[in-house]
């Protein structure tokens, strides 16, 4: 039986990723609130500190729910991270990937 892998002709670098809201705005549309975020990220290269990939996007959420509408905007943060990143999702936590990462 074969393995399934996934081989890179380069290997990239391990990075840190920064994330920064620069403005985020709360005002009322319609039934509900609207809120957005102006977020600039930054991948720097671990080894250097030299910031080899920059994002930089407006987050925008709409909510009839005005106590849970930071929340959805984080959501939406993070959604746009990891699609601009091509970040893959962790999966479950299991009692085996947690004994043994």
């Amino acid at each position: 039986m074969r393995s399934k892998t996934t081989a890179r002709g380069e290997t990239r670098p391990r990075v840190v990723l920064t994330i920064r809201l620069a403005s985020v705005t709360r005002g009322p549309f319609l039934f509900g609130e609207r809120a957005s975020a102006k977020v600039i990220v930054r991948a720097a290269a671990v080894a250097t500190g030299e910031v080899i990939a920059e994002a930089k996007f407006t987050a925008t959420v709409v909510s009839f729910d005005n106590q849970s509408i930071e929340q959805e905007l984080a959501y939406g943060v993070a959604e746009r991270v990891i699609r601009e990143f091509r970040l893959s999702r962790p999966g479950p936590t299991t009692l085996a990937t947690a004994l043994f990462p």
